[in-house]
């Protein structure tokens, strides 16, 4: 005999749990993306009226889904030393080499002016610091690589190769700074002095390559430049006829403002635009020097050497004539020391103004000129203008070589030559030169030894 449960004793089924798993199973549809939608079934089983039948509900099906996050591979930031006034040491060396001054690994008074021009001429911050944005347009932070993608290949430069003096596709890439056997034999290809080291002159005349094969012109040598020079050395590629911007036994003759003769007037003619090709290095002449080297990247002094002229398209070589007068004047060994002040300080016309410069390289400030002057005659001042203003012996009727003094204490100064007639280093944007006392002077100074 079975015994029936009465109906009403009998354990109902819980219509949460009858709906769990059809829920369950579309979580995965709601993190996919897609909107969440019950099974018919499901859907049923909430509307039926009371009493009626409930039918087991059978979970749907698993929707497969695939995750549209992928894994992001970080490489932390390398850490960029931020250098400055005062700083030193083996990174001080490593900015001088590329900045092309005297590597003595102590950023001083030259660094620093060297830096400030730097900036200028790519349109940086001029705050004399070399921080992360100087670094990367110095060619970036020593160790690291610079550039972005290019071709596929993370961490790439124009030329398709990677940063640092490393290798893509056993090629290895050549920039400023780089030095050793494979420099010289992209020197000899390029018909410039082999010296090994990849300096200004190398630089200007890889740019000045790039640019007439129509290349990226980046100044760094990877596989797409060596193969424009006739293939990396080694590789087998067959060479083709190097470009060649002089003869390797052609000597070059260093012109600057004041300079006049036949090789001026070739080198106005490189120059092109409003210089008249007159053979005399005058103001006109030295803008558009200096307009050139801050376009190819180049210091910018105003005087035409090796590198300017390997930016201008080469040295003339079949200008065998010498500038008519000598670049500089000659310091007078027996004239009064007034006399021997001016002459020395005008071989340094041309030079540009540089707020904190002192050498003909790094450009000069007022002060940093007739420091420099002064030191070249073995006469050792101060370095600022007040300080100099103090030093020497103040006089009412000045002399040629005299100091010229603006303000107590002095703000600007310069080297009186005649009545109303100086030689300064006026104000950026200008260069040493011999202009009118346009201001009165609030006095003049003299060195009595």
């Amino acid at each position: 005999m079975r015994i029936t449960t009465p109906r009403h004793q009998k354990q109902r089924p819980n219509l949460v749990a009858k709906i769990a798993p059809a829920v369950t199973a579309r979580k995965a549809v709601v993190f996919g993306g897609a909107a969440l939608t019950l099974p018919v079934t499901a859907a049923s089983t909430l509307t039926a009226p009371a009493g009626a039948a409930v039918a087991p509900v059978k979970a749907a099906t698993p929707v497969q889904t695939t995750s549209v996050a992928s894994t992001v591979r970080t490489t932390p930031a390398p850490t960029v030393v931020s250098l400055k006034y005062g700083s030193t040491g083996a990174l001080v060396k490593t900015l001088q080499q590329r900045l092309g001054i005297a590597q003595d690994g102590s950023f001083g008074s030259a660094t620093l002016a060297a830096v400030r021009t730097f900036q200028a001429q790519k349109r940086l911050l001029v705050d004399g610091v070399v921080g992360p944005a100087t670094w990367q347009a110095l060619g970036g932070f020593p160790g690291t690589t610079t550039g972005g993608t290019t071709g596929g290949t993370t961490g790439g430069t124009t030329d398709g190769t990677t940063g640092g003096t490393t290798t893509d596709t056993n090629v290895v890439w050549l920039r400023y700074g780089s030095t050793g056997a494979l420099v010289k034999t992209l020197q000899q290809r390029l018909g410039i002095t082999q010296d090994g080291s990849f300096g200004p002159a190398t630089l200007a005349a890889v740019r000045a390559f790039q640019t007439q094969k129509g290349l990226p012109v980046d100044g760094q040598v990877g596989p797409t430049t060596w193969q424009a020079l006739g293939g990396y050395p080694g590789t087998g590629t067959t060479t083709t006829e190097p470009p060649t911007t002089r003869p390797p036994a052609c000597e070059v003759t260093t012109l600057r403002y004041g300079s006049n003769g036949a090789l001026v007037t070739a080198l106005q003619r490189r120059l092109g635009g409003n210089v008249a090709a007159d053979g005399d290095f005058g103001p006109a002449t030295l803008a558009a020097v200096r307009a050139l080297q801050s376009s190819k990247g180049l210091p910018v002094t105003g005087v035409v050497d090796t590198a300017t002229w390997t930016a201008a398209g080469g040295y003339p070589c079949d200008v065998t004539t010498t500038p008519d007068t000598p670049d500089t004047p000659d310091v007078p060994t027996n004239g009064t020391l007034g006399q021997r002040i001016i002459a020395q300080a005008k071989q340094y016309l041309g030079v540009p103004y540089v707020w904190g410069g002192a050498t003909p390289a790094g450009g000069f400030d007022c002060s940093g000129l007739t420091q420099y002057t002064f030191a070249k005659l073995g006469i050792t001042i101060p370095r600022v203008a007040s300080a100099q203003q103090r030093f020497f012996t103040p006089v009412t009727t000045p002399q040629p070589g005299d100091l010229v003094f603006f303000g107590t204490p002095a703000y600007h100064m310069g080297i009186w030559i005649s009545e109303g007639t100086m030689l300064a280093a006026p104000y950026p944007g200008q260069v040493v030169r011999i202009q009118p006392i346009y201001n009165t002077p609030s006095g003049y100074g003299r060195y009595t030894g």
